[in-house]
């Protein structure tokens, strides 16, 4: 029954559905739709997949909670998949390798070689960039602009403070100022 082909247009729905919406949003179109997500397929592709109308499918996305579901949890997982894929590049890894040869007519498992990956430098980089970006940034500000951005931030917090308390406190600005400068 299931002819999950993403380059073309899905076209096995069962009789009992009059509408292509019911179709997609039965169990049984939603799972579709989660696998094709789950395969990284694109919204486009997903769209030209069941061929219906981008505007179609985003009202449908608005209006069935459970449609849009399956498309982000599809998406997710993807990304879930890709995330720990680079991590283990990023890390190195240890596999075997195994060399099948034709033996007497019979194609046979003759020799494994464990291996290991060794840690890729750009995934590393790419995965610290985008986890922990605030440490990781390909350009950090200057150490002199970082101590007069601190100023500034001292400064808008205490003009918050005097706003707040109605008191005008023009020595503490003054101050914090003096001291991060």
């Amino acid at each position: 029954m299931e002819k999950v082909i993403a380059d073309k247009v899905y076209t096995d729905y069962p009789d009992k559905y009059a509408k292509k919406v019911d179709w997609w949003r039965s169990e049984s179109g939603l799972d579709i739709i989660k696998k094709w997500r789950c395969e990284g397929k694109t919204i486009q592709q997903v769209i030209t997949a069941m061929g219906v109308d981008p505007r179609t499918f985003r009202s449908w996305r608005k209006k069935y909670p459970e449609f849009n579901e399956a498309i982000e949890v599809g998406k997710d997982v993807a990304v879930s998949r890709v995330e720990q894929s680079l991590f283990k590049r990023a890390c190195g890894y240890d596999y075997v390798e195994q060399v099948y040869e034709l033996v007497e007519g019979e194609m046979r498992l003759t020799k494994e070689y464990h291996k290991h990956m060794a840690p890729d430098v750009k995934a590393a980089l790419s995965f610290l960039y985008n986890r922990d970006s605030k440490h990781w940034r390909a350009i950090q500000p200057p150490a002199e602009e970082t101590k007069y951005l601190e100023a500034i931030e001292n400064v808008l917090v205490a003009m918050k403070n005097t706003a707040e308390t109605g008191e005008e406190n023009v020595v503490a600005v003054q101050s914090s100022v003096a001291e991060d400068v």
